[in-house]
């Protein structure tokens, strides 16, 4: 500390090479000392970006899911019937372009179409005891909405973990429902008489 400036600049200890026991040459620790502070804001910087882009990707599920409440169920099929766009992946990833100007992985395209999905289930699950005994099943969930039923009934066929938890409560509601069946009589026409 106690040398001139133009003595210290020609210190040998400014060409030494190595990290050996006389100590890190002086250009190597601001050299390492200028990596690690790189280091650290690429990771910062990369960390913040991610932040970000899940703060975008969740504000952009919340109005979709919001949307959902407007799909047709068995006990609301008077509700405005909106296009379901909203469940195709292309419209999706033109959805969040237009707002972000960024585009969606493939991941968070189909999460965003499950938890839309998911939702939509919940509120066809929750009025199937109000339901009557189903005959064409895609229909009577929505609400006799015919583009509904066939966009719940293909979108379902790519997410087959979805459809199975609809299908066992369906199951569970048409048992109860259904009366149970009578035994044959001799007088009925599917009676064949006395087995020997």
């Amino acid at each position: 500390m106690d040398r001139p400036d133009p003595e210290v600049a020609q210190d040998d200890l400014w060409r030494r090479q190595g990290k050996g026991y006389d100590g890190q040459p002086g250009w190597a620790i601001v050299t390492d000392d200028a990596e690690e502070r790189r280091t650290f804001r690429d990771a910062q910087r990369k960390a913040d970006e991610d932040a970000g882009r899940k703060k975008q990707v969740k504000h952009f599920i919340e109005p979709q899911l919001e949307r959902v409440q407007r799909y047709p169920t068995s006990a609301r099929p008077s509700l405005p019937h909106p296009a379901f766009r909203e469940l195709d992946p292309d419209h999706v990833q033109r959805d969040f372009e237009s707002r972000y100007f960024q585009r969606l992985t493939a991941d968070e395209i189909t999460a965003t179409i499950r938890q839309m999905l998911d939702r939509w289930e919940t509120r066809i699950v929750e009025a199937l005891p109000r339901l009557k005994p189903l005959e064409t099943i895609w229909l009577s969930l929505t609400g006799g909405h015919g583009e509904a039923a066939q966009q719940l009934e293909d979108a379902l066929k790519d997410h087959p973990d979805l459809k199975a938890p609809l299908h066992n409560t369906i199951d569970e509601y048409e048992a109860k429902q259904s009366p149970p069946k009578p035994k044959p009589t001799p007088s009925s026409p599917g009676f064949s008489g006395p087995s020997m």
